[in-house]
């Protein structure tokens, strides 16, 4: 698979998002503290996920210690840009880091993988799903078991239309 350094970015993001969520607890003196809650995965998805993670991670730790030797490099060592020519020179030059295709080998995880009927999988909210998309084998465009039989590849129904009526008046 090609992706630019900022989709698989996003992607990473996603998959982080998948280690669970915090859930607040009120103990019985009425303390409240966070408790980390996995999600209801199998362990091939575990796999799938971790492997993912390695793979983009290692891209995007290159592409951080690039970007940082720019910053250096502009900054001339104080990691900050004052000079507004400068900054603009690093923000172009970020800009086309982040805009780079490289090839990455990625393990398909499918919604069914994910579970999202699972009672403990209700965290895996549309944002989630949106920042995998890239990841997900029957994301966009292709056949799911909710697909209508005769809805085209990539293809989305056209919307319906609503006939607006002027609202009645407030006595």
């Amino acid at each position: 698979m090609n992706l630019s350094i900022n989709d698989m970015i996003g992607l990473l993001n996603g998959l982080a998002q998948l280690d669970g969520y915090d859930k607040i607890v009120v103990e019985k003196k009425g303390e409240e503290r966070a408790v980390r809650v996995g999600f209801t995965l199998s362990a091939q998805t575990k796999l799938a996920i971790a492997l993912n993670r390695a793979r983009l991670g290692d891209i995007v730790t290159k592409f951080n210690e690039q970007r940082n030797a720019l910053l250096k490099e502009l900054s001339a060592g104080n990691d900050t840009l004052s000079d507004p020519v400068k900054l603009t020179d690093f923000r172009t030059q970020e800009a086309e880091m982040l805009a780079h295709h490289e090839a990455v080998t990625l393990t398909p995880i499918s919604s069914d993988d994910l579970r999202l009927d699972d009672e403990n999988n209700h965290n895996i909210v549309p944002g989630i799903l949106v920042m995998l998309r890239l990841v997900l084998s029957d994301f966009e465009g292709k056949k799911t078991k909710r697909s209508a039989p005769n809805e085209e590849k990539g293809v989305l129904p056209a919307p319906k239309r609503i006939r607006a009526t002027p609202n009645p008046p407030v006595a």
